[in-house]
């Protein structure tokens, strides 16, 4: 959004030092989740969430390094690089003079509530409450759940303790980059930072040059996606089904994402249950009617009734032959003489 929104803005260098920011985050705390989720799956033998559960205290130091991981992609204030990253493009949104400025802020301030939630669910159903029936399953098959090899842990435990280190001098860093692009964006297109007069700022020393509606935005969002996580999935003060199941528009939005947006559905349909209908409709009403039943039976009757006309005229009599051909060559000379 960031990098999209920087070609709109007044404040390009902003938007483009955001999105690049933010990409580097990602690389260290995505790239976390994905290879603790893989030691997860090597462990457990199964990629569902639901096949999990109690995993904690088998798996402390996954746990303890996807939770740094996890607090980094869901923008945790003041000690992560995704709070920082995040926080820059809430910033260069909002500052960025366009007239979809708004709605596009509001649209990135809900997807980094529910980034915060679904992160959250997604550690609450690993690595909390009891074991599932998967594992006991297969711990009574005599596989044992333990923490993954230190060929498979010390790498997202890196990423992970990079993400929480960095995000520590997230602020210097981000001015670091800013510099940096802002120089480079200058000296090879052209293009110069926006120079914007000072305010005064209501917030601390150590935060001063951040937009209070952006930092506020961030931590709002962080603390209502991981509140409403924790209630349901951690805490699990309220059974989510329950929750769900309580009220026709939760319901209908359960369903909604449950169904991929009905996507699959739509293309399904589109794809495969239209074009088989309409082959089927020709095939009743076209081929079946009008080939089958028109066409063929009309061609089969004319070609047999033509056969009766020409089977009429062989007698098999040499003399009939002669006399047709006479009759025949006679009406030619009489044609011609006229």
């Amino acid at each position: 959004m960031a990098l999209g929104n920087a070609g709109l803005s007044h404040q390009y260098v902003d938007g483009y030092t955001a999105g690049f920011f933010h990409l580097i985050s990602h690389a260290m705390f995505k790239a976390s989740l994905f290879m603790a989720a893989g030691s997860l799956l090597h462990v457990v033998g199964s990629r569902f969430m639901s096949d999990m559960g109690g995993l904690r205290k088998q798996m402390k130091k996954t746990y303890v390094f996807m939770w740094a991981a996890g607090l980094g992609l869901m923008g945790a204030p003041f000690i992560t690089t995704g709070f920082w990253s995040k926080d820059a493009i809430f910033a260069s949104v909002y500052t960025s003079g366009n007239e979809w400025a708004m709605p596009l802020y509001i649209i990135a301030v809900l997807t980094a509530v529910i980034t915060a939630f679904y992160t959250t669910r997604m550690i609450g159903l690993v690595f909390f409450g009891k074991n599932s029936k998967h594992i006991e399953k297969i711990e009574a098959e005599g596989h044992h759940i333990h923490e993954a090899p230190m060929s498979m842990w010390i790498p997202y435990g890196i990423l992970a303790v990079l993400t929480i280190g960095i995000g520590l001098i997230g602020l210097s860093a981000e001015e670091g980059l800013h510099h940096l692009f802002g120089e480079y964006l200058e000296e090879s297109f052209g293009i110069r930072t926006a120079h914007v007069a000072n305010e005064a700022s209501i917030l601390p020393e150590f935060l001063q040059g951040l937009n209070p509606v952006a930092l506020g935005s961030s931590l709002v969002a962080f603390a209502t996606g991981i509140g409403l996580g924790y209630i349901f999935y951690i805490g699990r003060w309220v059974d989510p089904v329950k929750f769900v199941n309580s009220n026709i528009v939760f319901y209908s939005i359960h369903k909604l994402f449950l169904n991929r947006w009905y996507l699959n559905a739509m293309v399904y349909w589109c794809f495969v249950v239209a074009p088989l209908w309409l082959a089927r409709g020709v095939f009743r009403y076209f081929e079946k009617t009008a080939i089958d039943y028109g066409m063929n039976a009309g061609v089969q009757k004319a070609v047999g009734w033509s056969a009766k006309v020409v089977q009429g005229t062989q007698t098999g009599v040499s003399q009939s032959y002669l006399f047709v051909f006479g009759a025949g060559l006679l009406f030619v000379v009489l044609i011609l003489l006229i």
